[in-house]
């Protein structure tokens, strides 16, 4: 069994691949597995927590991954029938190009994947919210994917992100191979794509934080 240490991607000498480094644990381990598995959330607080009625839009677009996944049946149940749902699949982690989430798809519900940093929605496509969960520090690249989904929301779309709190220091591509990321660095890439925090929610797990971005201009946290 061996650990994630540390990424060289500085030292590689193409900028394409990822070059990761691994140890063996410093203490023993008796199980197989996640030496690092993710706390459950609580889904229904996730949920309760969101602000649907003020999204402002009939669309919401979800990227989920590992834990979050859990989050997709009790935000169906909660939205209007009526109300399309785009299951993002997120190709920097995706092994194939025609890859499903893991579960068997829901009825209602319209997967979508990313591909190079883009996302292509349906053209009459109006997202009222979009949101994160465990899935946010996978992204290689979020500027491009934010101005996109941005172009696709009303003046009072919302983003929500919830993800595993990681260091302030620590690089974007190590945190993402680390599954966690620093909340302040979140702030600041979606203040550079045009939205600003609007709220700082409960987190749904001691080692989560749930933040609300909203595109019409910052408000007391």
């Amino acid at each position: 069994m061996q650990v994630l240490d540390d990424v060289w991607d500085d030292w590689w000498h193409e900028e394409e691949p990822f070059v990761l480094v691994f140890r063996t644990p410093k203490e023993p381990t008796e199980t197989e597995g996640d030496l690092d598995p993710p706390q459950p959330l609580d889904t229904k607080a996730v949920v309760r927590d969101l602000p649907l009625a003020a999204a402002g839009g009939p669309a919401v677009a979800f990227f989920g991954l590992d834990r979050g996944r859990s989050v997709v049946p009790v935000l169906q149940e909660a939205l209007p029938p009526a109300c399309p749902f785009y299951d993002v699949v997120i190709d920097e982690w995706a092994l194939s190009r025609e890859e499903l989430p893991a579960e068997a798809p829901r009825p209602g519900i319209q997967i979508l994947r990313t591909e190079k940093n883009n996302l292509t929605l349906p053209a009459d496509a109006l997202v009222g919210l979009v949101l994160f969960v465990d899935a946010y520090h996978r992204l290689w690249e979020p500027l491009p994917l934010l101005q996109r989904l941005k172009e696709h929301m009303p003046p009072s779309g919302l983003v929500a992100v919830i993800d595993r709190k990681g260091p302030d220091a620590e690089p974007r591509r190590l945190a993402g191979h680390r599954r966690r990321i620093s909340p302040h660095l979140v702030i600041e890439e979606m203040r550079q794509a045009g939205f600003h925090l609007r709220q700082t929610l409960p987190a749904p797990a001691e080692d989560r934080f749930f933040l609300l971005f909203s595109l019409e201009g910052p408000s007391s946290q």
